[in-house]
């Protein structure tokens, strides 16, 4: 378990998953999904660096209030997914207690039974970067990046001295040959590669 925050002299606990139990500062067992929790969690998934942190916060007194953070905008590391943050829900004992559209809001613990729950909301975009084999180049349509369920336009460029091949990768079978594809965005960055070949006069 990991310290990592204090407010009005009580410890919380950042503790992963959902259920289970964790230690406090004297080495006493704590367990944790009561009325003194709050579950932190991303929707769809958990993106970026939110204080407090992913996972179970818990030691929290009916009206402990502090400061809840998500960055606006994330990104992977490879440059390949980014998201930003539209805002946040608070849900106790499973109905929908508060909303904001702010990434940074002033959290007042409640008095509930279950716990609360506070979902970050994202929105996720997927760059579309097929790798290039040969002598060539591909247009993305739009700004090359795409939300799930939208579709991108790409299309092989040969240089004078090349001719489009094939793709290969995220791309239906028929069209493998065809220099003009439009792909349907899923839940991962799409892989393609665009394989061109030397035209010899």
């Amino acid at each position: 378990t990991a310290l990592h925050d204090a407010v009005s002299d009580h410890l919380y606990y950042a503790v992963a998953g959902s259920s289970g139990k964790t230690m406090s500062a004297g080495g006493e067992e704590v367990f944790y999904g009561g009325p003194d929790t709050l579950e932190i969690c991303g929707d769809p998934e958990n993106l970026g660096a939110v204080k407090p942190a992913y996972g179970l916060t818990n030691g929290l007194a009916v009206g402990a209030s502090f400061t809840c953070s998500a960055p606006s905008v994330w990104m992977n590391a490879e440059n390949t997914i980014t998201a930003t943050c539209d805002g946040y829900k608070v849900y106790v004992e499973n109905s929908l207690y508060t909303e904001g559209k702010d990434n940074e809001f002033t959290y007042e613990h409640p008095d509930c039974r279950g716990g609360a729950r506070l979902d970050w909301q994202w929105s996720i975009k997927y760059k579309v970067a097929p790798v290039v084999g040969g002598e060539g180049s591909v247009s993305v349509s739009g700004d090359g990046w795409f939300a799930p369920g939208e579709t991108a336009t790409v299309t092989a460029v040969p240089t004078e001295d090349a001719a489009f091949h094939h793709w290969e990768g995220d791309v239906d079978e028929a069209d493998g040959f065809s220099p003009t594809i439009r792909l349907t965005i899923g839940a991962t960055p799409a892989n393609i590669l665009c394989q061109f070949i030397l035209v010899f006069a």
